[in-house]
């Protein structure tokens, strides 16, 4: 325990730092400026006009983006992000109302359909204030709005009109690629690029070309295409085709030298709601693989020879999602089973079986933040090649741990942590650009994790821990870039830059 005291101090100095009234109390564009004494929102209900918002000094970054000819919006483009309060103020008057229309504004992209079916609303419905602002957070956190505002009015009869109005994010970040770094103390720098069209054909839809390398080590990439609905049936359609090629070559363990394959799965949902969906979602794969496998009776070379085979691999998912967003969640549940079962076709016969299993909770504490409990199991059976053993610790696993000693078959994670708002989002109009937001999370966590042979040992397995805190920077540029520093008992620290979300 004695050699665990400093991460957990400098973990609870950063949750502190979250957590307690300072620099961060009031934010550029957080949900609502609030002083000792007052806790009125430092933003006027009438939104249609920038009466009753508070007057600040420019911060340092915004007075050197002015100099630069960056200009930040005025008025109502650049209020806060509203509390829940603030929302339900809004549409207060027309609460019990028929919804007769949803009008949507300022979608030059977007197809209408795209975000209505998205929406928990739903017109000939009561309006609900509940709804609206599930709505509102959901829609935001798509990744294809730079900002959103949901406001409703009278029409006749007692009936009333829902406003959606979207800004959507500048295409130069929607539509051209980019250059992704992943890094690591232990692995190392990961470079490569990405080209991801989001809300391809302003359907929801995502095209994706990417490929990374690690210098002359391994090299990988894909395509892949993705859909939220096919046509006007809400079915999740995902499509994508890899290849992994490894440059070098281990001495002694056994390892893949090629991989080559395609995936397809088709989401199907169980349930209409979209505050809680359940998900049944069948796949299927066939990959091409050239691995060296130490196999028994092979006496032709110690460390092996290469095989090549053909796998076909089937499975499904079972998921459970109530999140109120998808990149950077505050409130929610997301779980899901998944197993996949893999046939050799084609070559040297092995039959294995992978099982993962993740449940996140997402619990709202106030101005605190939002408290993540995490708990994930993976195992792994059957006729397994030796590099699908596991290891323990990294960015997604065990963030700050790492052994070469320990491997295994099974292994559980858990992790809390707290994520709070610490800037933004704010909105810059930004020229021959456009709208371009930023926001920026904070987060300090503790993992815990334990690796063993089988299910049956588990009990006796030894549970190791790590603790620490980061940064989470959500852009047009990448939904969400992971800046993180984590140590484990050995005290050293360990920092990751990830291109890519956990929770």
């Amino acid at each position: 325990m004695n050699h665990f005291r400093i991460p957990i101090v400098i973990s609870a100095m950063a949750i502190a730092a979250l957590v307690l009234p300072g620099s961060f109390s009031t934010s550029v564009y957080g949900e609502e400026k609030v002083s000792a004494t007052d806790n009125t929102p430092a933003f006027s209900k009438d939104t249609d006009s920038d009466a009753g918002v508070t007057a600040r000094e420019p911060s340092a970054l915004e007075s050197l983006a002015r100099k630069f000819g960056f200009r930040s919006k005025k008025a109502v483009d650049c209020t806060p992000v509203p509390s829940r309060d603030e929302i339900c103020r809004r549409v207060q008057s027309m609460k019990g109302c028929i919804i007769d229309t949803i009008l949507v504004t300022g979608n030059k992209c977007t197809n209408r359909i795209t975000i209505i079916r998205e929406m928990a609303t739903t017109q000939g419905e009561e309006l609900n204030e509940a709804l609206i602002y599930r709505d509102d957070t959901y829609l935001r956190g798509l990744g294809f709005f730079s900002s959103v505002n949901i406001t409703a009015e009278h029409t006749e009869d007692g009936e009333c009109r829902v406003i959606v109005h979207v800004d959507e994010r500048p295409g130069l970040f929607m539509k051209y690629p980019w250059p992704v770094i992943d890094y690591d103390l232990d692995s190392g720098i990961r470079y490569g690029f990405r080209w991801r069209i989001r809300n391809f054909r302003g359907a929801g839809e995502n095209l994706l070309l990417s490929f990374k390398e690690k210098h002359e080590k391994e090299r990988g990439g894909g395509i892949s295409w993705s859909a939220p609905w096919v046509g006007e049936f809400r079915l999740r359609l995902n499509i994508n085709a890899f290849s992994y090629f490894r440059i070098e070559k281990p001495e002694e363990d056994d390892f893949i030298k090629e991989s080559n394959g395609a995936m397809v799965s088709v989401g199907l949902p169980l349930t209409k709601s979209l505050i809680h969906q359940w998900w049944f979602i069948p796949e299927i794969m066939i990959e091409e693989r050239l691995s060296r496998l130490t196999l028994p009776g092979n006496l032709t070379d110690p460390g092996g020879v290469f095989f090549r085979q053909s796998y076909l691999a089937y499975g499904f998912s079972l998921l459970y999602d109530s999140r109120d967003n998808v990149i950077a969640p505050m409130d929610g549940i997301y779980s899901f089973i998944n197993m996949k079962h893999y046939d050799t076709i084609h070559g040297h016969k092995q039959h294995y079986t992978l099982y993962n299993f993740i449940m996140n909770l997402y619990q709202p504490v106030g101005r605190a933040g939002s408290i993540i409990a995490s708990l994930s199991a993976v195992d792994r059976e059957g006729e397994l090649p030796s590099f699908f053993r596991m290891r323990l610790g990294g960015k997604n696993d065990l963030r700050g741990f790492h052994s070469d000693l320990i491997s295994g078959l099974y292994k559980v994670t858990a992790t809390m942590q707290l994520r709070k708002k610490i800037y933004g989002p704010i909105v810059w109009n930004i020229p021959l650009v456009g709208r371009f937001d930023l926001t920026v999370n904070g987060v300090a966590f503790v993992d815990h994790g334990t690796l063993v042979e089988d299910f049956g040992f588990l009990p006796d397995g030894k549970f190791y821990r790590s603790a620490g805190f980061g940064f989470e920077v959500l852009s047009p540029i990448q939904n969400m870039i992971r800046i993180e520093a984590a140590f484990a008992e050995d005290n050293r620290p360990d920092f990751y830059i990830t291109s890519h979300r956990r929770f």
